[in-house]
């Protein structure tokens, strides 16, 4: 008569055979957006994901230039007005020309905003 205990667990180390992760798809078919990538150090059929690219930093985005360039605008428009009000208007002109020009740069930063 054969007498039959059984083994609450394995011995460490050991399993009857080695162990294979199940695939998630077929290797055939890459999933969408991605390319099927086969180099010495990688199979055939592995899927190599590149990695997504990084938008740019927040403080080189065009809101924060907009944003920096409107106040610079209101600013130097603030000083050319007190300027023209004390009569100074050679110092008014030159204060206006700054306003000018940071007007502009921030209606290009706001157009480059609408356009990324």
């Amino acid at each position: 008569m054969m007498t039959v205990a059984s083994i609450s667990k394995a011995a460490p180390g050991w399993s009857p055979s080695p162990f294979q992760a199940p695939l998630l798809r077929p290797a055939a078919r890459p999933m969408l957006a991605q390319a099927v990538v086969a180099t010495p150090s990688t199979p055939p059929g592995t899927v190599i994901v590149n990695p997504p690219t990084t938008p740019p930093p927040f403080v080189d985005s065009a809101f924060v230039s907009a944003i920096v360039a409107g106040l610079g605008t209101v600013a130097w428009y603030t000083m050319t007005r007190a300027f023209y009000s004390a009569e100074r208007y050679k110092t008014a002109i030159f204060t206006g020309t700054l306003t000018g020009l940071l007007g502009i740069k921030t209606l290009f930063d706001i157009w480059d905003l609408r356009v990324r």
